[in-house]
């Protein structure tokens, strides 16, 4: 394998930096500003242009996934036909198998391609705030901080989650260099994501630091009680100057959280608890699943909801039974309203892969995936930034998929593992291994 590689190197043709810049600005652009609707159609074609330019393989485990895939979709059938749900989902979940399964080969400018993908990334984030910022001060309400991101499909959330993303990656890096102006540049995404006012991602980046440097030491528990409390303190006291109805309103939903009552508990937990009334009811629907866009993603609304995604020619009018009986009526015309925000919105990947592509299909694509990238990140010597950075985006992106349905937001979903899929090839391309296994 490792003559393979070596072979391989020799052959391509490197990307140079300049070619590198525009492909990394191009892709900020697309996953950053409003132009995040191309994604719809252009995201397969986007993934296949990163192996192409960032010449990454693809691992022999894909074929395995694709595989059970296929046979999920398949034995769906015994619940009825339901072609429009079903493709629109594949077409999302296919396309992150694959970019999932990316196996990047070492490559020596590969330092180059993470750092240049992130000053684009920084830049077009960078602009955004910078309107953003105008935007809130001319109207002061927590919908006003958009920037270029615009409000297509995740709105300011989406713009709150990467400037999540940029404030933990300057942080890391700071650590890394003690360079004071990394820590600046830090310190302002952090504000720009508080500026978005989404609780359940502020809480999510909450939650991931302690994950991401948690480490069995007096000292590093000490640092990230210090961290998060310090990140909690800015976001309680910047909202409450800032926008004290915004702050009221997150305090609201935490303690319906907290304490659910039968009449007020919010729609988030009712589709958790419709999920196992539902397919805890058949042992094969929950073991097999109902089929592709069948519950609660956010495909089955694009589909089977009349009022979501107003494009008909995906449209169809039969609802399968289960985002019919246990989805559907959580979120429709009837029973949402403008401040219907995230207590009351039953999305979660997490269950919408449970319940339509099944148990044991979820159970396979995460060990398959776990396999991988262990495989691929067994570092040799000294971890550096770059492993604490990958760690993040991953436990991030876990988080995120399980609060909503970000699994098919490619701006999202995509971008976290495209960067993730960066650090691994820098992560092999500084650290080469002698013992190169097989994918």
């Amino acid at each position: 394998m490792a003559a393979s590689i070596d072979n391989q190197l020799k052959q391509h043709v490197p990307l140079t930096v300049s070619t590198s810049t525009l492909f990394s600005f191009v892709l900020a652009i697309l996953f950053c500003t409003q132009l995040r609707f191309g994604l719809l159609l252009l995201f397969p074609i986007i993934v296949l242009f990163c192996f192409v330019a960032y010449r990454w393989n693809l691992s022999f485990k894909v074929v395995i996934a694709l595989i059970a895939l296929a046979a999920v979709w398949l034995l769906s059938f015994r619940l009825g036909i339901f072609l429009k749900y079903n493709l629109v989902s594949l077409y999302y979940i296919v396309t992150l198998i694959i970019l999932l399964f990316a196996a990047p080969v070492p490559v020596v400018e590969s330092k180059e391609r993470l750092r240049v993908l992130m000053n684009c990334i920084t830049g077009v984030v960078m602009v955004n705030n910078v309107f953003g910022v105008i935007q809130y001060i001319n109207f002061p309400n927590d919908d006003s901080f958009e920037g270029l991101y615009g409000r297509f499909t995740v709105t300011q959330n989406g713009l709150s989650i990467v400037n999540g993303m940029l404030f933990v990656y300057y942080f890391i890096r700071y650590q890394s260099t003690g360079n004071m102006r990394l820590l600046w540049l830090s310190g302002l995404f952090l504000i720009c994501s508080i500026l978005g006012f989404y609780g359940a991602g502020l809480m999510v980046l909450l939650l991931a630091l302690p994950l991401t440097f948690f480490r069995f030491s007096v000292s590093k528990i000490f640092q990230a009680v210090l961290i998060i409390a310090f990140i909690g303190g800015i976001a309680y006291y910047a909202m409450r100057s800032i926008s004290p109805n915004t702050l009221n309103y997150n305090l609201a939903i935490i303690e319906r959280f907290i304490d659910p009552k039968p009449e007020t508990m919010p729609r988030k937990l009712l589709a958790i608890k419709n999920y196992f009334n539902g397919y805890g009811s058949s042992a094969t629907d929950l073991l097999l699943g109902s089929g592709p866009g069948t519950f609660n993603s956010r495909s089955a609304f694009m589909v089977g909801s009349p009022s979501y995604f107003d494009v008909g020619f995906i449209k169809q009018e039969a609802q399968p039974p289960y985002f019919q009986n246990y989805a559907y009526p959580l979120w429709n015309a009837t029973n949402t309203g403008p401040y219907d925000g995230f207590m009351n919105q039953p999305f979660s990947s997490l269950f919408a892969m449970l319940g339509e592509y099944g148990l044991l299909f979820t159970i396979l694509l995460v060990s398959l995936a776990y396999s991988h990238r262990k495989t691929l990140l067994r570092p040799a010597g000294k971890q550096q930034w770059h492993h604490t950075f990958l760690r993040f985006v991953t436990v991030y992106l876990i988080l995120l998929i399980s609060i909503d349905n970000y699994l098919e937001y490619p701006e999202i979903t995509g971008l976290l593992l495209i960067i993730a899929t960066l650090c691994i090839q820098q992560i092999k391309s500084t650290q080469p291994r002698a013992d190169s296994v097989s994918n």
